[in-house]
């Protein structure tokens, strides 16, 4: 998040299956923007990124049991 914010990119979460790497999965299963352009601190805006994390769980099984390949249609 925070070279996202530094580099003046969108700023997301991504939900996929991991191993020893970052991001690094075999399959991504969704990715979604996150505005944290209201955040006055990156504590504040790391708050608002993991307080998504129920939501964006949700999103993925919901693909995974649809069948959406790779999950990456939104």
């Amino acid at each position: 998040m925070e070279w996202s914010i530094l580099c003046g990119e969108p700023t997301g979460a991504t939900v996929c299956f991991i191993d020893e790497g970052i991001d690094t999965g075999s399959w991504t299963v969704h990715w979604e923007d996150v505005a944290v352009g209201t955040a006055s601190t990156i504590a504040e805006a790391k708050a608002n990124l993991f307080s998504l994390d129920a939501v964006l769980y949700r999103k993925a099984v919901k693909k995974i049991a649809a069948g959406v390949p790779n999950g990456l249609e939104r």
